[in-house]
C-alpha cells in the first residue's frame, strides 16, 4: 500500500532539514516539475523549476549565491529520496531574478527508475514539496505557540507534467476538484492529452496562522487533501500501444476505439457474472454505456444507463451520462431534465451548467444557452476548462442576436497568442483566419497535433456557420469526424451539426 503523501514528506523534511545555523529557504510559491520519458524502462530527464516571490526572492538569491555548494547536495538528497539513483545534470541555475519580486531555481537530473510497474501499466509518483515546507508543523506549535502560515491570501502552486513516449495516447478532459478548509482552500486539476499528463495543485491560505488549540483540526484537513492528491499518476496498459508510431493501428483515433471496445468487453464480462453487489453491477452498466456513447452507439448506451439508474437512481454521474446520450438521440428536453436531476443530487454545478448550455444551443434556445455559458466564460473557477466554455459562448452570441462585449474582446485577443486552444478565440473576435488557426495547430507534433486539429476543424466549422457558408461548414465538420477522435466532444457535436445541415434547406 502506498504511504500517505504527508508521512513521506514529513520524514524527508526531518531527515534533510538544514542545521539550525543555516535557515532553510521559505516555501516556494510555485514549483514545476517536468519528466521527459523516452521509454518506461530507460532513465528519464527531470527538470525542476522552483520560484520565489517578494522579499523571499532576495533572501534565496543571497543565500544561494554564496552557499550553492551546500544547496546542491541537499537538493539532490531530497530528489534521491523519491527516486533512488538520481544524478544531477550540471549546477543549479538562478533565472529570472528581479530584486524584491521574483527568482527561479532550475535543477536538472537523470532518474534511473522514475516509474513503477503496475501490471502492464506504469505509476509515476509526485510530491509537492513546497506545500510540505509551508505546512510542516514545527516544534513551537506543539508547545502551544500558534503555527505561522505563509499569510492570508498567499497561494502556492505545484505542477507535475509527464511527457510520455510516442506510443502512449490517452484522453482525460480537464477536471478540477476543490476542498475548502478552515485555514486554506485547495484546488486540484488534472488532464491527459495525447502523451502529455499534467497535474496542477493550488493551496491558498485563508489566515496568517493556526492557533495551537486548532492544530489537530489543521492536521486532519491536511490529511484530507493528501488523500485527494493521491501522490501518483497512473498510465494504464490501455493507453500504451506496442505498434510503432505512425502505423494505422497506432493513430490516436484507432487507439481510442480499441480502448473503448476493450472496456465494453471487460464490463460485459462483469455484467455476465451477475455480481450480487448492486453498486458493482450498476457501475458496470454505466461504464459500458459510457463506452457505447463514445462510440456513438446511442441505443446500446441508453439501454445500459437506464439499467444503471434502475439499480442506483440517486447516483448523479449516471444522470449526467444519460443526459449526453439523450442529446445523441435528439431528446434534448429529456436531457435537460436529467441534468437538473444530477444537479439536485450534488453534481458539480459548473459542469451541469456547461452541458446544459450546450444542450440549449442544440435546441436553438441561444439566449437560455448563454445564461449558462456566459458565467463560465468569465469565471476563473475552472481555468483549465474555461477556454472551451468561452468558445461555446463566442459562437452562441451571434445566433442569440448579441454582440461580444468590448472588454472581453480585448481580453480574448490578448490571450489568442497563448497556449492551445486559445488561438481559436481569434476566429470569433475577428483577429484570426481559419488558415492562421490551422497553422497554429500544425506547429504541434505527434498525437497532440491531431488532437488539436480535431478541435480546430470543429471551431472552423462553427466559424463558417456564422458566415452562413454551409458548404465550408460541412467540409470542416466532416474533417472533424475524419480524425476519428470518438471520445472528443467536438467529434460528437460535429455529427450533430452534419445532421442538422442535412435536415435543413440551404
Amino acid at each position: 500500500m502506498q504511504r500517505s503523501l504527508l508521512s513521506v514528506l514529513a520524514s524527508l523534511c526531518l531527515v534533510f532539514s538544514l542545521p539550525a545555523a543555516a535557515q532553510k529557504p521559505p516555501a516556494a510559491y510555485e514549483l514545476k516539475e517536468v519528466m521527459n520519458v523516452r521509454a518506461f524502462d530507460q532513465p528519464v530527464l527531470f527538470e525542476k523549476r522552483t520560484s520565489y516571490d517578494g522579499m523571499a526572492a532576495d533572501k534565496v538569491q543571497q543565500r544561494l549565491s554564496t552557499r550553492m555548494a551546500d544547496y546542491a547536495p541537499l537538493d539532490l538528497a531530497l530528489v534521491q529520496a523519491r527516486y533512488p539513483g538520481t544524478q544531477r545534470l550540471g549546477a543549479a541555475e538562478l533565472a529570472d531574478y528581479r530584486p524584491g519580486a521574483h527568482i527561479t531555481i532550475v535543477d536538472r537530473y537523470t532518474i534511473e527508475h522514475a516509474a513503477t510497474a503496475l501490471g502492464k501499466g506504469w505509476l509515476f509518483a509526485f510530491i509537492p514539496l513546497n506545500f510540505i515546507q509551508a505546512t510542516r508543523v514545527k516544534d513551537e506549535a506543539a508547545r502551544g505557540v500558534p503555527f505561522a502560515l505563509p499569510g492570508a491570501g498567499k497561494t502556492l502552486s505545484y505542477t507535475f507534467q509527464i511527457n510520455l513516449p510516442d506510443n502512449v495516447s490517452g484522453l482525460l478532459d480537464p477536471t478540477t476538484t476543490r476542498y475548502d478548509g478552515d485555514f486554506f482552500a485547495y484546488k486540484q486539476s488534472q488532464q491527459f492529452r495525447g502523451n502529455v499528463a499534467r497535474i496542477m495543485l493550488e493551496l491558498t491560505f485563508l489566515s496568517d496562522s493556526v492557533p495551537a488549540r486548532d492544530l489537530d483540526k489543521f492536521l486532519a484537513q491536511l490529511q484530507h487533501i493528501s488523500q485527494m492528491m493521491g501522490g501518483s499518476f497512473n498510465v494504464p496498459e490501455m493507453w500504451i500501444n506496442s505498434n510503432k508510431p505512425g502505423t494505422a493501428a497506432n493513430t490516436p483515433g484507432q487507439r481510442m476505439r480499441s480502448s473503448l471496445e476493450k472496456d465494453i468487453a471487460e464490463h460485459s464480462a462483469t455484467i455476465a457474472r451477475k455480481p450480487e453487489d448492486k453498486q458493482e453491477l450498476a457501475q458496470a452498466y454505466w461504464l459500458r454505456g459510457s463506452a457505447h456513447a463514445d462510440l456513438q452507439q446511442a441505443e446500446l448506451a441508453w439501454a445500459d444507463l437506464t439499467r444503471a439508474l434502475a439499480l442506483q437512481p440517486a447516483t448523479a454521474v449516471y444522470h449526467m451520462t444519460l443526459a449526453s446520450i439523450q442529446v445523441q438521440r435528439g431528446q434534448f428536453q429529456s436531457a435537460i431534465v436529467q441534468l437538473e436531476q444530477a444537479r439536485t443530487l450534488g453534481y458539480d454545478a459548473g459542469e451541469v451548467a456547461y452541458q446544459r448550455g450546450q444542450t440549449y444551443y442544440q435546441m436553438g434556445q441561444y439566449r437560455r444557452a448563454l445564461e449558462d455559458l456566459e458565467p463560465l466564460a468569465v469565471s476563473t473557477a475552472n481555468i483549465e476548462a474555461q477556454p472551451y466554455a468561452r468558445l461555446w459562448y463566442l459562437w452562441t452570441l451571434r445566433p442569440a442576436g448579441l454582440a461580444l462585449p468590448d472588454t472581453l474582446r480585448q481580453e480574448l485577443n490578448a490571450e489568442a497568442s497563448g497556449a492551445w486552444p486559445r488561438p481559436l478565440y481569434g476566429l470569433f473576435t475577428g483577429i484570426s483566419t481559419p488558415e492562421q488557426v490551422l497553422a497554429a495547430a500544425e506547429t504541434m507534433t505527434g498525437d497532440e497535433r491531431l488532437l488539436s486539429l480535431c478541435e480546430a476543424y470543429f471551431n472552423i466549422g462553427q466559424y463558417y456557420l456564422l458566415q452562413q457558408d454551409r458548404l465550408k461548414a460541412r467540409e470542416f465538420f466532416e474533417k472533424t469526424v475524419a480524425t476519428g477522435m470518438v471520445m472528443y466532444t467536438e467529434y460528437g457535436n460535429a455529427l450533430l451539426e452534419l445532421q442538422r445541415l442535412a435536415q435543413t434547406p440551404s
